[in-house]
């Protein structure tokens, strides 16, 4: 069973926003990243979803817009220390987005996210980082895009090689989960998307979130 503690310590995937959100009482698991986890109410989205599935409490500090490499916000820093027992993380897509038609400069950050056998880059420095706090990792993809969307035209390798790389970090540590959504989210099903053809809709986390949650449970939690 998961811990219950006490603490009382270019294109973007939506605006950058400013998190005003204070840890709920009780949480055990953190989420950070874009707005694949920020898009409308945190309530229903894919890491609430799933902390609700396994009868759990997420602080959910993801914040629409922000990115891995640098920036407003960075993702690795709403990481924040403590006794999390999962921490989810979503990011990557804001960061190669401005950059989808430049193979090399789309290659080159993809990089220094993560490498091609997932053995360095901002992620798994990341990833060390919550595993020495003594948490374990959840890193999800992202689901597939509209055809007829605005934003991230070209982009479908990319995330491709994003979800890859993902994988190969699992493959490196027991730690970590990668939980792919692109089989599960895709084209053939428009009412999982938002209106903009990339985020999810509600139905579209909520798919998201039993990912996660079966993903964690399998894990033993």
């Amino acid at each position: 069973m998961l811990r219950r503690l006490l603490f009382s310590v270019v294109p973007v995937l939506c605006v950058i926003g400013c998190d005003d959100e204070s840890m709920p009482e009780g949480a055990t698991m953190l989420a950070i990243g874009d707005s694949y986890y920020d898009f409308g109410e945190k309530d229903v989205s894919p890491p609430n979803q799933a902390a609700d599935i396994l009868g759990e409490i997420v602080w959910n500090k993801a914040i629409g817009g922000t990115r891995m490499l640098g920036g407003p916000d960075a993702i690795p820093g709403q990481y924040e220390s403590g006794m999390w027992d999962w921490v989810m993380i979503s990011g990557g897509g804001n960061d190669v987005g401005p950059v989808c038609e430049d193979n090399n400069e789309s290659a080159q950050v993809i990089d220094e996210i993560l490498s091609e056998d997932g053995t360095s880059g901002v992620m798994v420095d990341l990833v060390d980082q919550i595993i020495a706090d003594g948490g374990r990792v959840v890193i999800t993809g992202y689901g597939q895009l509209l055809p007829d969307r605005g934003d991230f035209l070209g982009c479908e390798d990319e995330l491709e090689v994003l979800e890859a790389r993902g994988a190969a970090l699992t493959a490196n540590n027991p730690d970590v989960l990668f939980v792919p959504l692109s089989d599960d989210i895709n084209p053939s099903e428009p009412g999982l998307f938002a209106e903009d053809g990339v985020h999810l809709s509600e139905a579209g986390s909520a798919v998201a979130g039993q990912l996660i949650a079966q993903a964690i449970t399998d894990a033993g939690q």
